[in-house]
């Protein structure tokens, strides 16, 4: 997480120089409706879906273990498939790319909604037990 903060930072930080050039001149400070808003690409974006995504499932042990294991398999198997295929994938036409780019975001999103979902019934439940 801390490497990934790192970068955001880091990048948005070459953003702002490279949209200021090399100036000797004081930078003014542009009038609120003029300001650039730096918005997350799509990589950064699903990064961070991930990132959350993992999270939830570490979550979802401390709630339901036995569950998360299950979980963390599925997971970590999938992880492993995307970096095998992340190797190959340059040397795949355009095509087949984006099919299972898509078969990958479709799969990564369905999993990391059970485990949202997993966890969620595991705190109604347990929250329901305690009254």
């Amino acid at each position: 997480m801390k490497s990934f903060k790192c970068v955001l930072t880091v990048s948005v930080i070459l953003s702002m120089f490279l949209l200021t050039g090399c100036q000797k001149s004081p930078i003014k400070k542009a009038p609120p409706q003029a300001r650039q808003v730096v918005t997350p690409t799509k990589e950064e974006i699903e990064s961070a879906q991930l990132q959350q995504c993992q999270k939830s499932l570490d979550a979802l042990q401390t709630v339901k273990a036995q569950q998360s294991v299950e979980y963390k398999k599925n997971f970590e198997k999938l992880m492993k498939g995307a970096a095998q295929y992340s190797g190959i994938r340059s040397r795949i036409k355009d095509e087949t790319q984006g099919t299972v780019d898509a078969l990958y975001r479709y799969r990564v999103s369905k999993l990391c909604a059970q485990i949202d979902q997993a966890l969620l019934l595991g705190l109604t439940e347990s929250g329901g037990s305690a009254q």
